[in-house]
Order: structure tokens, then sequence, then C-alpha cells
């Protein structure tokens, strides 16, 4: 049987009356003249006359066909040789093997149970002439099973990660676009969660797929989970120990009174263990703060969950790991006290480290400070436990001074010299014949403000002020700078104009020594009042002290396969179920389908043939048993034999 794609252009075939019109129109009319020398004729022109008037016929024939070769192939035919539906066939099976789907119903069957056994249900359904493509998805996760000569299909195990069904109906999409068949259907075995609905519509592509969502949530979830697990500060101070908080939220309906909250850790000194109770109101959350009593510095590892019964369990422990540590010792030397407290080279230094204290938040690193003044004093004190040292516009150094001080660096200090008017080349000498000056400088630039033009992006130091939201460097100008010229083993990671280094640093023994172009203070630049001030420094001082590397060990990432702590080459990676698989919340299928721009079952019944065909071939594909090629190549030979017939009609 012969079906037609675009049946609107059938009504073009009308058209044939266009060659009828001209074919009556301009038919020849001779007027009849006897004329007696030719009546010998008449029996031969007779003849003639026949065969003239059966080519003009046939022309005209030729030429209605013409027409309505034309119109067929604009109408794009096809051969409908289907002997059984299933043999157009091909379904899509997703099934949600989420976080939210390990939840248990009223009968102790989890979500997941309940789909896997839908989905052998459906399968059994199925015609063995249909193509079947069976997945689970989570997150990000698509896993295509195996389902080999219609076999048992071996069940896979739920997942950790997130739902997103955005990302699911994409896949499914993805693989009906290749398909040669025209009856297509997407079923989606889930449980409808709320959180899982992505941003955005399929609707340009998803409703040439028949999608059938099946929902086995449950109406009313009873569910408290551990959504946050931090340490707020892993520092070590006296009377100041790390604290860790967890925060647990009540998603469901009723109070949630006396719970149970323990956090266990595994540190340097054994396991550490503690339990507090806590009342969590219906939809909101409580935070428990621990107390990490008498911490040893080193890494600590562990859990916190709540004992309590509700319909996902998985939710009930959080994992955690941080290092807890003394803060990094800073000694500021300061070379000139001024006449006030707010004059003397290292207030804004000290002010911009001892910020990271008052956060609520660690959003900076925190620092224990030590300030001494030089020029009163006799000399460095012990320098032992000092993660930096900084000098700033120190004016004499003894052959002792410098010799304690290379020791120091030699044994894994840090050093970092600020300049100033009393930093001369004369007061310095002693530190450039112990190796702890990275640069010389010849001469002080000043008058013309000076700015920064490059910096290496990759350098743990200036890595955040790639991205200008972070901070432009250029902003940055000083009145005066020194002229620095490197050592031999010295690196210059960032520059001012005429390629005057701004930073240049050196390695010694274990130790690292860094030398700026300006001051800590405001005497040769306004910089220290700019909003670069403090996270130019904290970058520095973070960099010094090997922070960067320390955050690098420990990282925290959404599970997908497995929940828990994961060792790999000196790294602790974190891996927690994301807390909004805890809310159970749930949308309807309507909801759905208008999110997502589906057509639903009764659409899709009202369809005629012809449209739900047009829906369910891809934009600018074609069927596999579509005829217009064939169409197209006798409608080059008929027009071949019009304009043969008219040459013979009209010679």
């Amino acid at each position: 049987m012969i079906s037609f794609v675009q049946s609107g252009f059938l009504f073009a075939g009308l058209a044939v009356a266009i060659p009828l019109a001209i074919h009556l129109l301009l038919k020849q009319r001779a007027r009849r003249v006897d004329i007696g020398s030719i009546r010998l004729l008449q029996l031969i022109m007779r003849q003639q006359n026949r065969m003239r008037r059966l080519r003009e016929w046939l022309l005209l024939a030729a030429r209605i066909i013409t027409v309505l070769l034309l119109a067929m192939l604009f109408a794009r035919p096809y051969f409908d040789k289907t002997a059984s539906e299933a043999n157009q066939q091909e379904y899509v099976l997703m099934l949600d093997s989420s976080a939210s789907m390990r939840s248990k119903d009223s009968d102790g069957l989890t979500l997941f149970d309940r789909a896997y056994q839908g989905v052998l249900d459906e399968l059994a359904t199925i015609h063995e002439n249909a193509i079947v493509h069976i997945a689970t998805f989570s997150g990000s996760d698509v896993q295509e099973l195996q389902w080999e000569d219609r076999g048992p299909l071996v069940r896979p195990e739920p997942a950790f990660g997130p739902t997103d069904y955005g990302r699911a109906l994409s896949w499914a999409r993805d693989v009906l676009e290749g398909s040669q068949r025209t009856d297509r259907h997407v079923m989606l075995f889930t449980d409808l969660q709320q959180t899982g609905m992505s941003p955005g519509s399929l609707a340009e592509s998803a409703p040439r797929m028949q999608v059938t969502i099946r929902d086995f949530g449950t109406a009313l979830s009873r569910n408290v989970g551990v959504t946050r697990v931090e340490a707020i500060a892993n520092e070590i101070r006296p009377q100041l120990p790390p604290k860790v908080l967890v925060e647990v939220r009540n998603f469901g309906p009723l109070l949630r009174d006396m719970v149970p909250v323990s956090l266990r850790l595994q540190g340097p000194d054994g396991v550490l263990e503690y339990e507090q109770m806590a009342s969590v109101p219906a939809g909101g959350s409580t935070r428990v703060v621990f107390e990490i009593d008498h911490a040893t510095p080193g890494i600590y590892e562990g859990a916190a969950a709540i004992s309590i019964e509700d319909d996902l369990t998985e939710d009930n422990r959080r994992f955690v790991a941080f290092e807890a540590r003394h803060p990094d010792r800073v000694l500021l030397v300061d070379g000139d006290e001024g006449s006030s407290v707010f004059g003397s080279e290292t207030y804004y230094l000290e002010t911009a480290l001892n910020l990271g204290k008052t956060l609520s938040r660690k959003e900076l690193p925190s620092f224990e400070t030590e300030r001494i003044i030089w020029e009163n004093g006799e000399g460095f004190p012990d320098l032992n436990g000092f993660r930096v040292i900084v000098l700033a516009n120190i004016g004499r150094f003894s052959t002792t001074d410098a010799t304690r001080l290379q020791n120091a660096v030699l044994g894994g200090a840090r050093l970092l010299i600020f300049p100033g008017d009393k930093f001369t080349s004369l007061s310095a000498a002693p530190l450039q014949q112990h190796g702890l000056l990275p640069a010389s400088h010849a001469t002080t630039g000043e008058g013309s403000p000076y700015r920064v033009t490059t910096w290496d992006t990759e350098h743990p130091m200036f890595r955040p002020f790639a991205d200008p939201e972070y901070g432009d460097l250029r902003r940055l100008q000083f009145r005066q700078v020194i002229h620095m010229t490197p050592v031999a083993d010295a690196t210059t990671p960032a520059e001012l104009q005429n390629h005057w280094p701004l930073l240049v640093e050196k390695t010694l023994g274990t130790g690292r020594i860094a030398m700026f172009a300006t001051t800590a203070d405001a005497a040769w630049s306004s910089w220290p009042r700019e909003r670069l001030y403090v996270p130019v420094v904290h970058q520095l001082l973070e960099y010094l002290t090997d922070q960067h590397l320390r955050e690098e060990s420990i990282s925290e990432s959404v599970a997908t396969q497995q929940v828990g702590l994961v060792h790999a080459e000196k790294r602790i990676d974190v891996q927690n179920i994301a807390p909004r698989e805890s809310a159970m919340a749930r949308v309807s299928v309507e909801e759905f389908r208008q999110q997502y721009g589906l057509l639903d079952a009764d659409e899709l019944a009202e369809l005629t043939p012809a449209e739900r065909a047009a829906l369910a071939a891809p934009v600018g594909s074609e069927r596999p048993n579509e005829a217009w090629k064939a169409v197209a190549w006798l409608l080059m030979g008929w027009m071949i034999l019009e304009t043969f017939l008219a040459s013979r009609v009209h010679t």
C-alpha cells in the first residue's frame, strides 16, 4: 500500500487543468477552402491529420502525467511494507538508579526493586521483532545494559548519584535519532523526584518520541538526612580546638525529636567518638557542632551519622576528612616602628594576616603572627617553629644575624623581604653574602606610577588572578619601586613595565626566599589601601607556607557508584550523596511532561497516521522505504518523452 509523508502536496495535482486549458484554447482551427489542384491529396491529408491529432492527445496526456508526477514527488510517497507493527517498533527503557531510588516503601521494598520488576514486566509484553535498549541513569552516568537473545536480564545495582531527567531523555533521544524505525517509544521507570528536574526543555525533539512514564514513588515519604559535614575550624589553638559542623535536615512533615547524632573519626591518636541529641523541626534543619579536644596535628577522617528509622537510610551517614594543624607562625620583623601603631612598617601586613581569624567561614588562611621591632632589639629571637620570616625595611644586619637567618631557611623556613628607605645595598650586604637575596638592587625608580603588566597565571600565587573577577592586578600602581636584578637561579613570576621585576624568588636548601619591589606599608604606594592588598598578601603567604598543597590533598565530590573515602596517591577523595537526593518531594506526570514538552498518550492517540509518522521522523531525514527517488527518475524520463512528443507535434 502506498502512503504519503506530505499528502497535502497531492492537491497540486489539480494543476493538470493548466496543460488541458492550453491544449483546448490554443488548438489550431483551419478554414476550409476547396482547391481543385489538390483534391488528389485529400486522402493523404486525412491520414496525416489523424496522426497529428493522436500525437497532440499523447502530448496532452504526457503533460498531465508530468504535473501529477511532480505533485507526487513533493508528497514523498512511501511503501508501507510492514507485515507486523513490531517490525517498526524500537524501545528505550530508562531505569532510574539514583540514590533516591534506594528509599523503601511501606512493604520494605526499595523503589529500585519495584522499578526493576516493572522493567521485567514490560519486557515480557514487547514483541520479539521490536528493538529494545535498556539503560540505567544516575546523574551524569548513563549505563546501557546488555540483553542478548532476550535471555535473563542481569539485575543492576542502584547507584548513589543525583537524578537528572534531562540527561536521561537526551540520551534516549540520541539513540532514537539514528533509528530506521518509525514507531519509537521511551519508557521512564522512576520516582519522579522534583530535584531531578533540570532546567530547559526538549520540546524541539522530544515530541518525536512517545514517552511513557512509570511512576514508582510514594505519596508521603519520611526522611531525615545528614546533608552537611564540614570542619569549620581545623587549626589547633590554645582554648580553641578544631570543630566539626554536622547539619541534619528533616524532609518529613513531622517533628523528629531526640535524634542521636554521632561523629566517629580516625585520627593520629586513634579513634575518636562523639554523640549529641538533636531535635529537627519539620521541613527544617539543625546544626550540631563537635569540638575535637586534645587534637594532635594530622589527618582526621570518618563520618557523621544519625540513628533513626526512615525511608532512605543511605543519607543517614556522611563522610568527612580534614587536616588539623597548628596555624603557620609568621615572624614580622619591623624595621621602622613609626610614630604610631598605624605608621609602623608591618601594620598593614599584620592586619591583613589576622583577618582570617575573624571570618565566620574560613575564606582566608589563618596565621599566627608575632611582631618584633628590629632597631630596638638585640637581633632575632629563637627562629624554630616560624614558618615565614618577613623583613620589612631592615636597615642593618650583622654576620651573626645573617647566619642564623640562613640556617633557618636551609632548614625549611620561608623568607619574605620588603624594601624601604633603610634597606640599601650596604645594609643588605650580609644577606647577599649568605645567599639570602634573590636579586640585587642598584637603583630606585620613583615619580612615575609603576603598574603590574604581566604575571604567570600558572604560578600558585597568581593562579586566582587569571580571572579578572577575582582581581585585576593591572590596577595596582606604585610611586616608588626598586629595580631588582635577579640572580642566576632566581625566577620572576610578575613584572612591572620596562620588564622590571615585581617579585623575585629562589630556593635555598629546603626553604624559599621571595623579594618584593616595593614596601609593605603605604610609604611608596597606596596599594595597602586597595582592595587587592588583602588577597595578594594572603596568596603570597599561602604560597610560601604551602597551604595550596594541603588543600589539594583532600577533595570532595558527588558520589556516583559508591560513597566513602577513596585513598589514592596521598590524596583523599570524600564521596557523598548529593544533598538534594535527600529531598523526596515529587512532581506529577503532567508537570513532568510540561517541563520537557512531551506529548501525553491522549494527544498521541488523536494524531493521524501521517501526523504520527511525521513526528516519528527526525527533522531533515527520510523514511528508509520512501519512493521519491524512483518518482524523480520516472519524472525525468517522462519529461524527456514529453519533449520528444512536443518536437514531433510542432514540426
